[in-house]
């Protein structure tokens, strides 16, 4: 899983539009590791023109040396001008240091395939 997602993490870093914290507002829920697992990206300009991938996608990074489950977690999303949350519900476990893609919406069919992600999600994220 680290390296699929180290490829994604450095042409996303070149390539990539992600998205700033006015735009896209995360949250997490879940357990008492939450401070242990990190966002490392969000990129929200899938399937649109000139895009880097197909899909809007979260991708979070466990800092620990140990796997935390992600029982009961969930990444929500709002725009900045928007009041109503959607939520992706996650499930499974993220390895020790390792990462944890959730695919979300496409706006078109720009883009490359993402790697196989870890959960599914259908919520569209705004690129601006």
């Amino acid at each position: 899983m680290t390296s699929r997602l180290s490829m994604l993490s450095s042409l996303t870093g070149k390539f990539g539009r992600v998205l700033s914290t006015a735009t896209a507002l995360i949250a997490f829920l879940g357990s008492q590791a939450q401070a242990q697992v990190v966002v490392s990206q969000v990129y929200g300009a899938g399937g649109n023109t000139g895009a880097t991938y197909l899909n809007d996608f979260i991708e979070l990074y466990n800092t620990t040396s140990a796997p935390v489950s992600l029982a009961g977690w969930s990444v929500q999303y709002a725009s900045s001008v928007g009041g109503t949350w959607q939520v992706t519900i996650l499930s499974g476990t993220i390895p020790a240091n390792g990462y944890y893609l959730v695919r979300q919406g496409s706006g078109g069919v720009n883009g490359a395939a993402l790697p196989t992600p870890d959960a599914l999600g259908s919520i569209s994220m705004s690129s601006t």
